[in-house]
């Protein structure tokens, strides 16, 4: 009966998406321009697949957030592939992975200085980390640019 569902979705269906790895926190600029509408880029990778996920700071009284979602989906189900890789999209694999994850402000590198989880440049996902939540926040120290 399994094995019928399965051959079933594999025709009809594609990837299932899975509640991501939601990331967020502040962003503090150490340089001497002033955030406008700053963008921040998460680049996450595994040693078979590499995304970026964008982000939008946020100004709050004068501190600046951003709230980041990395996506990941279902590809195969009791051995059996049931679609093909959504576009910048992670695979949710059976057994935990380990990502590396780098940051960039406006194009220009970020620093981890504090993660809740403890890890700063890399996390595990797996199945049982569905929806996940962490605070990670950055550093950057962003050029001064003339208008």
């Amino acid at each position: 009966m399994i094995f019928l569902v399965v051959a079933n979705l594999s025709t009809r269906a594609g990837s299932i998406p899975e509640p991501g790895f939601i990331m967020y926190g502040a962003v503090l600029n150490l340089g001497t321009s002033s955030f406008t509408s700053d963008t921040v880029v998460w680049n996450v990778s595994s040693p078979s697949s590499a995304i970026a996920v964008s982000s939008t700071t946020l100004n709050v009284n004068g501190q600046f957030f951003y709230i980041a979602t990395v996506p990941f989906e279902t590809r195969a189900l009791a051995g059996a592939n049931i679609g093909s890789a959504t576009p910048n999209t992670l695979p949710l694999n059976s057994t935990a992975t380990t990502y590396t994850r780098l940051a960039s402000v406006n194009g220009t590198n970020a620093t981890i200085v504090y993660a809740s989880s403890g890890t700063t440049n890399a996390f595990t996902f797996g199945p049982a980390d569905r929806g996940r939540i962490e605070r990670v926040d950055l550093s950057v120290t962003l050029p001064l640019t003339f208008a």
